[in-house]
């Protein structure tokens, strides 16, 4: 997987018209994730819900026509779920006992981009490489097995703010479990902002 993605942005970067940098920031989660459970805790469990996340990496636009574009990236992003449960103690204090997910994956998405003037749409499947992620319950954390593949659908759209800008919304949807026995499917909802130099 790395070899490929390697060949990958290499090939890109030969042969793209334009290339820049992009960033997003926003919330993800995964979905149908196992809630977290703990012997100690008896049968409660901690559910996760989204939480913040990040991405950065390289943009690049293989422009067919004006109406047209293929745009390949490079990126990493930060995914991240997180929940609490509180315990009543009947004291003036209550327990509360917390619980999230970090998975970190290098990942590269062949979009298909459509201009109608100042606004885009853009849509296609995004391949990955989980590289990290650890889960944590209170301060006991767990390294889970991970599926080195991602997989999954990227939509979205947005507007160019000039000939080298645009500003925009993207959803990414993982249809692979993310690691063995967790049941996690990773999603994610950016606002990014893409400069081409």
């Amino acid at each position: 997987m790395k070899k490929f993605l390697l060949v990958m942005v290499c090939a890109t970067f030969a042969f793209s018209q334009d290339w820049g940098i992009r960033s997003g920031l926003g919330v993800s989660a995964l979905r149908d994730h196992k809630a977290l459970m703990s012997l100690s805790f008896g049968p409660n469990a901690v559910r996760l819900f989204p939480a913040f996340s990040a991405g950065a990496g390289l943009v690049f636009a293989f422009n067919v026509n004006e109406f047209f574009s293929i745009a390949p990236e490079l990126q990493y992003t930060l995914y991240q779920a997180k929940g609490e449960l509180t315990f009543e103690t009947g004291t003036d204090f209550d327990d509360l006992r917390e619980a999230g997910v970090s998975l970190h994956s290098l990942e590269l998405p062949l979009l298909a981009r459509f201009s109608f003037g100042s606004f885009y749409l853009e849509t296609g499947p995004q391949v990955g490489a989980n590289i990290y992620a650890r889960i944590y319950l209170n301060n006991e954390y767990k390294k889970p097995k991970l599926n080195l593949f991602a997989f999954g659908p990227s939509l979205g759209g947005g507007v160019k703010l000039n000939n080298s800008i645009l500003f925009g919304l993207r959803g990414h949807f993982g249809v692979l479990e993310y690691a063995k026995s967790t049941n996690g499917y990773p999603w994610a909802l950016h606002i990014g902002v893409s400069k081409f130099l």
